[in-house]
């Protein structure tokens, strides 16, 4: 059941996108966060599951992403409850842009510079960039990452809860048995 409806950006703008809904509320898992709703998108086979969550304002979303680490998207199935959710989200389709990791790698001891040569002698690290994508449409959703390592000399390998995305939220899909955080990212326009 998609349909054109209205996203408010963040500056409070509209913008005009498609939105799926559900045919009827579904029994499904949610928290009710401190200006925000959290609820769980079980995918039909697997072990996945995608989180919205939906702040209560169009410029909510820094607050709501204030808590938002791994922890505690982690530990979000620990404190949901069971309902009937009816939920209204737009289509999307994000590139998250490649982002540079050495800053986060170098305190593991994988700075720019620092020696392979337990893999092959003389070969170090000169680079180490991560980027994912996204696609959220009425089949599911499918989600790719890569991160690349570049070494001079070598190859890298009824509801209890209504929730309408109609604004920027955050989402995040987690591995359900190990609670594992697999993508994090936030909406802010699905137009653009």
């Amino acid at each position: 059941m998609t349909e054109n409806g209205r996203f408010v950006t963040e500056d409070g703008q509209s913008v005009t996108a498609p939105f799926m809904r559900d045919k009827a509320p579904r029994e499904r898992r949610f928290v009710l966060l401190d200006g925000a709703d959290a609820v769980e998108l079980p995918y039909l086979e697997g072990d996945l599951a995608m989180w919205l969550i939906v702040p209560d304002r169009h410029d909510g979303l820094e607050a709501a992403e204030a808590s938002l680490d791994a922890t505690f998207l982690a530990g979000l199935s620990q404190i949901a409850r069971t309902g009937r959710v009816d939920v209204t989200m737009p289509k999307w389709e994000q590139t998250l842009p490649p982002a540079d990791l050495v800053a986060w790698l170098c305190p593991q001891g994988f700075c720019a510079g620092a020696g392979f040569d337990g893999i092959a002698p003389g070969i170090f690290l000169s680079a180490a960039v991560h980027s994912a994508k996204v696609i959220v449409d009425e089949k599911g959703a499918e989600a790719a990452a890569a991160t690349s390592l570049l070494f001079p000399t070598s190859v890298p390998p009824p509801p209890d809860l209504t929730v309408v995305a109609d604004l920027p939220f955050a989402w995040a899909i987690i591995h359900r048995e190990t609670q594992a955080v697999l993508f994090v990212g936030r909406l802010v326009n699905p137009a653009a």
